[in-house]
């Protein structure tokens, strides 16, 4: 069900009579600089998993809210030849971001 959601939604926007539209697929958000989630679940997974996070950022589908923000500023400034971006593709992208 979530997949047709997403590629309906996806299709509609990228046909729509935009400059530009990207599709981001991120596999994991690891939050950043205090942010919370109001859910209360994401909240105490994302603390039993906080001593993993040096581990967890390291892996090409996991970027940080920072990350994500960096990517999408760059995409509205410069944008890119991909319409849809996935994990390892915005991973990528981040780490080149942030060498620059």
């Amino acid at each position: 069900m979530w997949a047709r959601v997403e590629g309906k939604t996806e299709n509609t926007l990228l046909g729509m009579p935009f400059e530009a539209a990207y599709m981001l697929r991120p596999g994991a958000i690891l939050p950043m600089h205090g942010e919370r989630s109001k859910t209360t679940q994401y909240r105490i997974l994302c603390n039993i998993m906080k001593p993993l996070n040096p581990l967890l950022k390291r892996m090409k589908s996991v970027v940080t809210s920072e990350q994500l923000g960096q990517v999408i500023v760059h995409l509205a400034k410069k944008g890119t030849t991909k319409e849809v971006l996935e994990r390892e593709q915005l991973k990528e992208l981040a780490l080149s971001i942030q060498r620059r």
